[in-house]
This record gives structure tokens, C-alpha cells and sequence, in this order.
């Protein structure tokens, strides 16, 4: 059985609860050559008239969520008491939500109350997962520091302007007026930089024992010999 056709079960359940001793009918569409209309019972009917996607929700893993719209009729002596009956014990579950049934111009049986009914329907998603991890996952965790330096020139004069990136934290800074910077890295003893300086990039690598630490810029060959 179908999770729809679970609540459209269960709520015929619940209309002839509620409106017991009377009987409550369900309709449905089997008419056909083989399958002649069924007579109604009952004094209320309960006929399912659409199944709409409302949203799409997580709970506990992927869900569907579905709403059903049943068309309930009361008619007969006791049309009126049955109708109050049910709109006040729908009222008093709030797991379904009631509205007008629309009609076109003066009701074509007034003895007949109609209203529609929508009831939840919550569909699990069965999605496939990701492949399998064959080995465990390990990560390395460790605290950084901030690292203070200054970036020299060949000739011991500091140089300022200059970007200088830490390979290990990928954080970039630049050098003040007294080539001094500062960078967030982590406590390797050997510290790996990228520095950017006049048009020029070069690697540069120091230790970090003795801080603050000095980078010694090298220009490029092209302009020892100048």
C-alpha cells in the first residue's frame, strides 16, 4: 500500500469516528466497462481529488513532502450536525488543514455540505550515498602563531612595499616603511615564503628559532651585475 493511499485510509477511519453511529464512504474513479460506479452508503463521502508536491524537508534523512486534497460531503437529516461534527473534531487534531470547497453559483443540491480536506503525506527519499571510505579519514590539528620579520636587501637597508606569503598558512602581508611584517603561521621550525618585490617574485626560506626572523631579498640575476 501506498503511503497516500495509508492516509487516505487512515482518514476515512477517522470520519467514521467521529461521526459514528453514520457510515462514511470512500469514492474513487473504478468505474469503467468491468467496474460499474458505486452506489454511496453512506451519508458522508470522502473522494480524493488531487496529490501535489508541497516541499522537500530533512528530517532524520530526505523527505517528500505530499499533500493529498480529499472532497468530503455530508447530506441526509442529520447533513448539518454530521458537517459541525467533523469541522470541529478536524479542528481539535490540527494535523489537517480544512478549506471552502469552490463553488460556481447556487449549489445544485442544497441538502448536500461539502468542504475539502488536505492531509500530509510525507514520503521517504531513498538517495544513494557516496562511495565508501576504505581507509579512515586523518586530520592534523594544531595551533598557529604569529610570526614578526623584516624583509632586508642585499645591503642590510630594509625594504617596505614588498608582499610576502607564508606557504604555510597561505597568508599574505606587506611590508611597512621599516620592511617589518607580521603572519600567521604555524610552528614548523623552517618557514618556506613567497616574496614579491619590485616587479620580482622569489622563494625564500628561514628558520624560525630566532624571532624575529630576517628574509634576505636577492634580486634577480638580470640585475647583479648592474
Amino acid at each position: 500500500m501506498s503511503l497516500a493511499r495509508a492516509a487516505l485510509t487512515e482518514f476515512a477511519a477517522f470520519v467514521s469516528a467521529a461521526v459514528s453511529p453514520d457510515a462514511a464512504t470512500l469514492e474513487e474513479d473504478t468505474a469503467g466497462p468491468d467496474h460499474p460506479p458505486p452506489q454511496p452508503e453512506g451519508p458522508i463521502r470522502i473522494r480524493p481529488v488531487a496529490l501535489d508536491r508541497t516541499s522537500r524537508s530533512q528530517r532524520d534523512g530526505p523527505v517528500l513532502d505530499l499533500e493529498l486534497t480529499v472532497a468530503v460531503s455530508s447530506s441526509g437529516q442529520r447533513g448539518l450536525e454530521n458537517t459541525e461534527t467533523l469541522l470541529t473534531a478536524l479542528e481539535s487534531v490540527g494535523r489537517y488543514r480544512v478549506a471552502p470547497l469552490d463553488r460556481q453559483g447556487p449549489p445544485a443540491v442544497p441538502t448536500v455540505f461539502s468542504f475539502l480536506v488536505r492531509i500530509p503525506v510525507a514520503v521517504r527519499l531513498d538517495i544513494p550515498a557516496g562511495p565508501p571510505v576504505r581507509e579512515p579519514l586523518q586530520l592534523r590539528m594544531g595551533t598557529g602563531r604569529l610570526l614578526q620579520g623584516t624583509l632586508r636587501g642585499r645591503d642590510g637597508k630594509p625594504l617596505a612595499g614588498a608582499r610576502v606569503r607564508a606557504h604555510a598558512s597561505a597568508r599574505t602581508a606587506t611590508t611597512g616603511l621599516d620592511g617589518g611584517f607580521e603572519l600567521l603561521t604555524t610552528h614548523d621550525d623552517t618557514q618556506h615564503f613567497t616574496v614579491e618585490f619590485d616587479g620580482a617574485a622569489r622563494r625564500i626560506s628561514a628558520s624560525s628559532r630566532d624571532v624575529p626572523l630576517t628574509l634576505r631579498w636577492e634580486p634577480p640575476d638580470d640585475e647583479r651585475g648592474t
